[in-house]
């Protein structure tokens, strides 16, 4: 499911999509862009999961390297990947403990 803009202009309901591979909006093209943006960020190497899909989505495509390389940047100056690696229990766990770090200052 790919999560998108409100199709009516003064609606503020969520929307999503669900999208066909090989149309013209491709899901798995963006997403793995999208993991080419956020390794290429972090300075790791792709994983061989990310190095297929790159094969895969480029390879029938009409100049299907300059736009996945397009995507690719376009996905990057979005600034949608974070500074720091961690799973989402980290990010739990410290979410916890700055609430409890906060809970503590509003009980003194």
């Amino acid at each position: 499911m790919l999560r998108t803009e409100p199709k009516d202009t003064y609606s503020q309901a969520q929307s999503a999509v669900l999208e066909l591979v090989d149309g013209r909006k491709d899901m798995r093209f963006k997403m793995t862009a999208a993991a080419v943006a956020r390794d290429r960020k972090l300075g790791q190497e792709h994983t061989e999961l990310t190095l297929r899909n790159m094969e895969k989505v480029t390879r029938f495509r009409k100049q299907g390297e300059n736009v996945f390389e397009r995507m690719v940047d376009r996905i990057a100056k979005l600034n949608l990947t974070s500074d720091r690696v961690g799973t989402k229990a980290e990010a739990r766990a410290e979410a916890r403990a700055a609430k409890k770090g906060s809970a503590a200052v509003a009980s003194i």
